[in-house]
């Protein structure tokens, strides 16, 4: 069962929104006879879309999938009818929007158990309004890809530290705001994505972890740029060892190339 989604329908029955548990065995039946949510991987679906009233047409780049709109429905059913089902988007593949994987989830569905307590409270239709524009506004740019290496991709850097990339979403999310403050580090960033690196090379976000979103807001508190440099370069100069052994033991046998991978992932996360 998709724990995200049962810990939301604990959430309703502890707020004494909902009396039973019975919704624990919705979810459960839905799952059981729903095809999966496709997750990160682009699948053609009737995905259901919501409507933005200022142009009378389907959020863009906003859909989700028959699973999780069921789901949500179960949990939250001041929300039903809400969004809508689309057939004609068959032609491009797509991702769940909604997907639990995803770090938008959390971030959707606070608000959107926010809007049915509202719609509960008052008893009037729910108001989608906030939720449409958090939709819009999310979908101006892609999800941060973590440390996935990207080649001839742009990236937000600081020129003095062109090591430390940020990606469009974690700009967004972390620096712009700091930007806005007028935070020492933080205005130093260029306001224009650009390459840092030859178009076939691959590069990746330094700003998605919690660890180095906390270095760097330490930094910015501080007006620390060297406590910055030093924990991007250690980080940096780590993640190219550990890529450079991901490329060496491509050529091992399986079983040991399965177990070096797993010790590198561990190591890994002491440092992302």
């Amino acid at each position: 069962m998709s724990l995200p989604w049962v810990r939301s329908a604990y959430t309703s029955i502890i707020n004494h929104t909902r009396s039973n548990f019975d919704v624990l065995f919705v979810l459960a039946e839905i799952l059981d006879g729903k095809q999966p949510c496709p997750g990160k991987v682009e699948d053609h679906r009737d995905w259901y879309r919501l409507k933005d009233p200022d142009n009378d047409r389907s959020v863009h780049d906003f859909q989700i999938c028959p699973c999780c709109v069921q789901q949500l429905e179960a949990v939250l059913p001041s929300l039903r009818g809400v969004f809508h089902r689309s057939r004609g988007h068959h032609s491009t593949a797509r991702v769940c929007s909604l997907r639990s994987d995803s770090k938008r989830f959390t971030t959707y569905v606070e608000l959107l158990e926010e809007i049915a307590a509202q719609a509960d409270d008052y008893r009037r239709p729910p108001n989608m309004y906030h939720f449409i524009e958090l939709a819009k506004k999310l979908a101006e740019f892609p999800e941060c890809r973590r440390d996935v290496m990207l080649p001839g991709q742009e990236w937000y850097y600081i020129p003095e530290l062109r090591e430390f990339t940020v990606c469009e979403d974690c700009y967004e999310e972390v620096v712009w705001p700091a930007i806005k403050r007028v935070t020492p580090i933080a205005e130093d960033f260029n306001r224009h994505a650009k390459a840092v690196a030859p178009s076939h090379v691959g590069v990746s976000c330094q700003l998605y972890s919690p660890r180095m979103r906390r270095i760097f807001h330490d930094a910015c508190l501080r007006a620390d740029m060297q406590l910055l440099r030093n924990a991007t370069l250690q980080r940096y100069n780590i993640e190219q060892g550990l890529q450079a052994k991901k490329l060496d033991i491509q050529r091992w046998p399986r079983e040991e190339r399965a177990r070096e991978m797993a010790r590198l992932v561990e190591e890994w996360k002491r440092w992302e």
